[in-house]
C-alpha cells in the first residue's frame, strides 16, 4: 500500500538479532530509518513467543517494516495501525 502510493521502503539490514530499514514519503529526499534488535523484542516480551523462536529474522523485518510505514506513510495505511505480523504478538 505504501509503496504503491509512490512512498519509498527499503531494507538497510536484516539478520538474527538485528533489522535497519529506511523510507521516505514520496516527494522527500529525507530518509527516515528504523532499526529493531533482540533487545527491543525482549523488553517487549516477544522472544519467547513461538513465531519469534522460529524466524528471528523475520519477525524483525516485520516489526521495522510496520513502524516505518507508520512513520513516513500512515496516512496511506486509513488507520490500519499494525501488520498482522504485530498483531499476532498480542495477548
Amino acid at each position: 500500500i505504501v509503496q504503491a502510493q509512490g512512498h519509498h521502503i527499503e531494507l538497510v539490514e536484516s539478520r538474527n538479532d538485528y533489522c535497519k530499514m529506511r523510507g521516505r514519503r514520496s516527494g522527500e529526499e529525507v530518509w527516515q530509518e528504523v532499526e529493531w534488535d533482540t533487545a527491543r523484542a525482549s523488553a517487549l516480551g516477544l522472544l519467547n513467543k513461538a513465531e519469534w523462536k522460529k524466524q528471528p529474522k523475520t519477525m524483525l523485518v516485520a516489526r521495522a517494516t510496520g513502524e516505518l510505514c507508520r512513520l513516513v506513510a500512515s496516512d496511506a495505511l486509513h488507520g490500519m495501525p499494525y501488520v498482522s505480523e504485530e498483531l499476532g504478538d498480542t495477548a
